[in-house]
């Protein structure tokens, strides 16, 4: 609010009851805007608090945040800072709050206003409450691989060996990933040949969330072909042959 000068003419010098009347309230304006601008010309104490959290809501400790060129201190466990700052009303600085290595901002104010708030009984605080939200850069993903009872079966994530399956053809892998990424995960079936599908083999999509992923080919094994026998073919014994003696004359 700017200072507001008084008028030219005071009408003060009027001793008509009118006079004297328009007088006081000229003079009561012009004490409350000189008021008003005295206080927001003078520098204010406020109380500043910033709460920190990830991309889950768990408290970020630790984080270094700045306001303009001053540092403000880091973080507690609980993830908040609550410091008292004196500045003017009106007053804007930058805000830093850098996210830690695995992080990335995902909410955050750019700038801190300095200015009074009212609560819902019309009372005016010289309080601030700012919200600092850090994404995490990867999520978690919880395979879950079910072997169909075939114990010792390879588990290969992306082509790469990650786990075999144990007792009851389980495995379960923990996976770190960005979010929107792809993995492909394979069950190595080569030294089972009888099973079907043969390596079988499926794409998953990591999500915005932490997620849970099942693998669950179903098995089934080759019928084994039989072979037919053949019978031994039985031929007719030859009648014996009888040497007859030979008579010459």
């Amino acid at each position: 609010m700017s200072h507001v000068d008084p008028p030219a003419k005071a009408p003060c010098k009027k001793y008509s009851y009118t006079g004297v009347k328009r007088c006081a309230q000229a003079l009561l304006t012009l004490a409350v805007l000189v008021s008003c601008h005295e206080d927001q010309t003078q520098d204010q104490l406020y109380e500043v608090s910033f709460q920190a959290r990830d991309d889950r809501g768990q408290a970020l400790a630790g984080l270094a945040i700045d306001v303009g060129e001053t540092a403000l201190g880091e973080t507690d466990a609980s993830g908040l800072l609550r410091v008292q700052v004196s500045a003017h009303f009106g007053d804007r600085y930058v805000l830093k709050a850098p996210c830690p290595q695995g992080y990335v901002a995902d909410e955050a104010p750019k700038e801190v206003l300095f200015k009074a708030t009212t609560d819902l009984r019309g009372q005016e605080h010289s309080s601030i409450d700012l919200r600092i939200v850090c994404a995490r850069d990867k999520r978690v993903a919880a395979l879950l691989v079910h072997a169909g009872g075939y114990q010792g079966m390879p588990v290969l994530i992306d082509g790469v060996l990650s786990g075999t399956t144990g007792a009851q053809g389980f495995a379960h892998l923990r996976l770190d990933r960005e979010p929107g990424t792809q993995f492909e995960v394979t069950l190595d079936s080569s030294s089972q040949p009888a099973l079907m599908p043969a390596n079988p083999t499926q794409t998953m999509t990591i999500g915005e969330q932490d997620g849970l992923f099942v693998f669950d080919p179903q098995f089934h094994e080759r019928p084994v072909e039989k072979k037919k026998r053949r019978r031994a073919r039985v031929e007719a014994a030859s009648p014996p042959v009888v040497k007859r003696p030979i008579r010459i004359d």
